[in-house]
Formats: structure tokens, sequence, C-alpha cells
């Protein structure tokens, strides 16, 4: 047996696959275990398969997220060709489930975790193509572990059909092809629906011990079977148009799970505690005096028990939210950057259709007020407050929505993450708020995409104290501090935005720092979007920087309809329009005033457009001329809210 590769020390042989042998090994650079697969010589010795191998392993390199077995290396020592996996300590799902059903709440637990990770590859361009149960790994601690991703085609299946050398897992290609996606077992193009319905099949082999085999029959569950039926149509047309629309239809199920399971509890409790008694004078008598007792308690307690009427017969509340400053404590934690995430929160909620968010930005100047006092003030439905536990690397973040008339909690959670996958926690908590007030979730491509965004931990502190630094008013220091972040980590796309406006309200200078000042905000402004058009502050930094009063304002209307209670880009639009149309300015500062009456305090204000004027045109006609385009580019804006 091989002693060492490279910087890796041979420990065991574990097992074998269509790319190779597999071997457990010990990092020595970096003191870790990992699975190092050699590659077989019939792959690395070709140069078509090498090549077409070293551009999945590539492509897979570039993923990373929790749930999903990470690439760390590929390299190549003595002759042999490698590739460095995460080791994952457990048991394959397809050993976990045993040919047993299991829980359907620990089934959809697993399924969402799979769901989250597919979610990340989907949005990094990368389909897995084989997942069955037996490319999951269940930690020792409960947790779904995806492997394999990109290299579908050199692990098992349909292994003929990527140019694999003969009989090189031919074995287990025959098995899985039983509950591999219709249009593959055709030969036909596919894309990611595939993963749609492997999953569907994974939640059924879960749910009834056995692989899918062809039939979702009658033996699921109420609340899950038309899931898992509709991700295993056979046309991709009729599955779920996304892995995040199954997620979010698994997270719906697993709400009716735990409300059914409360309901049979109670139900039980109230069956044993209603078994036939012998009745008599005496008894009826005693019945009466209990009677009249509780009369006269319920006239003393009238009004919590009008609470307790109100809140679980009434409507639900108005998803007008007040967001209020964390409470933070552990080693790593500090008001800047309790605030900070608190107002990336705000930034998730506000995109979050049927959500308004109120107030945000005097969130800073909250946190001595009684919650109840500012919910009045902004004539807000709901409360959201909590807590922040940071310990080095990791948040602990615990919310609670509270009815500010009477202070009744109506509903809580806790989430743990690593910073790195801060913006998985928010989006998560965004969506079961959405879901506490009762609105439809309505998931997208843009939430997958924010969701499996990793950061920097050095480079999410700058841009947190970056945001410190505007919200105080202070945009060199923050446009300094976003530089920083963005140079620590250039995928951050809330970061460019905060760059180019902090760059835009920092000042011009004299022409030549002005012009400097223009071109870097149009660069931020352009990684922004790039990285993320569906985020609402990319596209008002695109606007900030478009060189037409045109694309200004249908980039601005973008980000409206992006997250259509931020107030700031009403006065952004507002400021715009000051010049050459003062009654629609006027109406965007009013509806900016109705969100947030704090959001012209401390701000630096856009600067007014100014029409370009041809020597041939005269001043009142490019008035004209783009008083027109205003008025047909934000036509609705205002009536749609």
């Amino acid at each position: 047996m091989i002693e060492t590769l490279g910087h890796y020390k041979i420990l065991d042989r574990i097992g074998a696959g269509g790319l190779g042998d597999v071997y457990r090994a010990r990092d020595t650079l970096r003191g870790r275990t990992v699975a190092l697969k050699v590659i077989d010589a019939a792959i690395g010795g070709d140069p078509e398969r090498r090549e077409r191998l070293m551009r999945d392993a590539r492509a897979a390199s570039a993923v990373s997220h929790p749930n999903i077995a990470a690439l760390y290396e590929v390299g190549e020592d003595q002759g042999e060709l490698f590739l460095a996996f995460e080791f994952v300590p457990g048991e394959t799902l397809q050993a976990a489930i045993a040919g047993r059903p299991l829980n359907p709440r620990r089934a959809v637990d697993l399924a969402l975790q799979v769901a989250d990770a597919l979610a990340e590859a989907h949005a990094a361009g990368l389909v897995h193509g084989r997942l069955a149960s037996d490319a999951i790994i269940v930690t020792p601690k409960g947790n779904a572990k995806v492997i394999d991703l990109g290299f579908a085609a050199w692990t098992g299946r349909r292994l003929s059909r990527a140019g694999a050398p003969a009989g090189v897992g031919a074995a287990s290609s025959a098995a899985v092809d039983a509950t591999a996606p219709p249009e593959q077992v055709r030969g036909e193009p596919s894309d990611h629906r595939v993963d749609v319905f492997s999953l569907g099949a994974l939640v059924f082999e879960m749910l009834t011990g056995r692989p899918f085999d062809g039939t979702a029959g009658p033996t699921l569950p109420n609340a899950l079977g038309p899931i898992v039926s509709k991700a295993l149509a056979a046309d991709p047309g009729n599955r779920h148009d996304s892995i995040a629309t199954l997620a979010a239809e698994l997270r719906q199920a697993a709400a009716a799970i735990d409300a059914r399971s409360d309901k049979s509890e109670g139900a039980h409790v109230s069956r044993v505690s209603a078994a036939p008694r012998r009745r008599s004078v005496a008894g009826l008598g005693v019945l009466l005096v209990l009677l009249v007792a509780m009369a006269g308690a319920a006239w003393w307690q009238r009004a919590a028990i009008d609470r307790a009427w109100r809140h679980s017969m009434g409507p639900p509340p108005k998803p007008a939210i007040v967001v209020m400053p964390l409470t933070v404590d552990g080693p790593g934690a500090s008001t800047s950057f309790g605030d900070g995430l608190a107002e990336d929160l705000i930034t998730r909620l506000g995109q979050t259709p049927g959500i308004t968010v109120l107030g945000r930005a005097a969130l800073r100047t909250y946190r001595n007020r009684v919650p109840s006092e500012v919910a009045r003030d902004l004539q807000a439905g709901v409360v959201l407050g909590g807590t922040l536990h940071r310990d080095r690397d990791e948040v602990t973040v615990a919310l609670t929505l509270t009815d500010p008339v009477d202070g009744a909690s109506l509903w809580s959670g806790e989430y743990t993450r690593a910073v790195q996958d801060i913006f998985a926690l928010q989006t998560r908590a965004a969506e079961d708020i959405a879901q506490a007030l009762h609105l439809p979730l309505r998931l997208s491509a843009a939430t997958a995409r924010t969701s499996s965004r990793r950061v920097d931990l050095a480079a999410y502190e700058l841009y947190l104290r970056g945001q410190e630094a505007a919200a105080g008013g202070q945009p060199a220091s923050a446009a300094a501090l976003y530089q920083a972040a963005v140079a620590a980590d250039d995928g951050l796309p809330d970061a460019f935005a905060g760059l180019a406006r902090a760059l835009l309200a920092a000042g011009t200078g004299n022409k030549s720092e002005g012009m400097a000042r223009r071109e870097r905000i149009r660069t931020a402004a352009e990684h922004a979007y790039q990285l993320d058009p569906d985020l609402a502050s990319a596209n008002i930094a695109i606007a900030l920087a478009s060189p037409s009063l045109q694309q200004m304002l249908q980039y601005f209307k973008r980000a409206i309809d992006l997250d259509p209670s931020n107030a700031e880009t009403y006065l952004d639009v507002a400021d715009v329009l000051r010049s050459i149309s003062p009654e629609l300015s006027a109406s965007f500062s009013q509806r900016a005033l109705a969100f947030d009456p704090r959001t012209a305090g401390g701000r630096r204000p856009v600067p007014e457009w100014q029409p370009a004027i041809a020597p041939h045109e005269k001043a009142a006609d490019a008035f004209a001329r783009d008083r027109e385009i205003a008025s047909g580019a934000l036509a609705g804006v205002l009536d749609a809210r």
C-alpha cells in the first residue's frame, strides 16, 4: 500500500469507487484527516479523461457548504493523481435507513439539509446528477453531508455514457438506474431538475424504507405525499422549478407535522382526563359552585382571556414590523456587530414578499426605548427583538415576535451558525418570520443565492463596521472600511454596494478627484450588481452610477420592486427628481416619511439630476424631456404600494 502522497500520510484503505481506491489519510501540514481518492490509471493516464476530470474538480472545489463534503485539493505525486476530500465520519443514509422508514420529521430535516446543499451547488451552476442514499453521509451528530458533488459521471451511474473504462462501477449502475430521473435513463438532455427528482426519490426512500419504484403510493404522510409526487413527476416541467421551491414546501410540511403533533398531544391529554364519572346530586352542586367561581375568576381575568381569544381566534397581525436592536453577549460580541447583523436581517425581511419593515433608519436609536412605544409611533403590527451570542466564529441568534398591544409572544426561533454562514441564518429567519405572519412563502433563485453565500469572517466584520460608520454620518470612514472588506472578500455584494454609496456621500473634491471617485463608484456598483442583480442595494448602487436618467430610474424602480418599504430608496428618487419634477419628488418624499419618519435625519442626499443640454436644445426642452422620462419610468410605482 502507498504510505505517503505529497504531504498526506496514508492511514488505511476505506473503499473503492468509479474514480479509484479511497484512503483515509492525515494532512501533515494542516493536522486534519482527509479522504484521498487515488485516481485510476485508466482515467489519469488518458489526456482527454484527465482534462475532463480536472474541469469537474475545479467546479466542485468552488462550492462550499456545511452539508457538502469539501474538495480540498487536487494533487499529483509519485505518478499518482489524487483528490483530497473532507473526511466525513458516519454512515451512509442508505445504511441509516436500513430498510425501515424514518420518522417523518427526521426525514424532512435531513432532506432540508440536502436541499440547502444542492441550492448552493445550483447557484454555482453545478448539478449533482447522481443523488442517492449512498451519496449522503449521516454524521455522528445526525447531520447530512453530500459526497461526490460534481463527479456523477465517475461514481457509478451512467458511467458508460461518460466514457469511463468498462467495468468501473458497472455493478452499482444497474442498481441505481431504477431511481434515476427518467430523462437521464432515456439519455435526453437534463438540467438542475434531475436533482429535484432525486431528492424526491430520497424523501420517498426515507419515508417508506425502500427505494422509489416508480409509484409514490398512499403510504406517505398526508403533508408530504403531494410534495414528493410533484418532485417525482416524469416530465421535468411538472416538477418544482428549483430546489429552493421544493425546500420551501418541505418546510411548510414540517410546520404542519409539528402542529399536528402538538394537537395530538393535547387531544391525548383531553381523552385521558375525560374518563366517565358517576354523577350525583352532590357532584352537580360542586360543579355549580365551581362554575360560579370560574365566572368570578373570568371577570377578574377578563383582560387575559380577551388577549388569549384575540391571538387564537382573531386575524393574524399586520405584517408591518419594527426591528429592535439585539441584546448582545459572549466573548466575540459587540453592539456594532449586533446592530449590523440586525440591519442585515432587516434587508432580508424587506425583500421578503408581504413584509413591511418600518423605521429602519433609526434602528440604532431604539436601544433604550420601550418597544411598544416605538411600534405605536410607527403604527407597526409586530415587534421583532432578540439576543445575539457570539463565541469566536459562531453566532447564536434568538428572535421573538411580540404583539405591541399586550406584549404577548407570537413566535420565537433560535439559530446557530458559523459567521461565514450568517446570510443563511438571516434568510432562514426571514422565511420563518414570514410563515409566523401567515404569509405565503415564495422563495426565488435570489433567495437561494443569498442563503448559500458564505463570507470571510474578517471581511464581514469590516463590512459591519462600515455600516456603523455610514449610519453615524462618516462616509469617508465607511468607504475605507467597505474597501477593506471587499479586499478581504470580493464576493460580498452588500459591501460593494455600501462602498458605492459611501463614495458618493463623501463628496467630490476638485474636478480630477471627482472623476476618479466617479470611476470608483461605477466599478463598485458594477461589482455589486454582477454578484447579485436581485439585491436591492446593488440596484441602488448601479442606479447611482448610471450615466442617464432613464437607466437610473429603471434601476431605482427595480430596487423598490425588490424592497418596497425601504424609505431610503424613495428619498434617493426624490433627490434626483427635485429640479425636474418637484411634484413627483414631493410624492416620493412623502412615501419615504410614511415608512420611516426619521429617514432624512443625518442623511447625505443624492445630487439632483442635471439635464444634459445639447448645443441646439433649449434648457426648457431638456427639462420637459427629462420630466417625461421620469413620469414614464416611474409610472405606477407609488400607486402600487
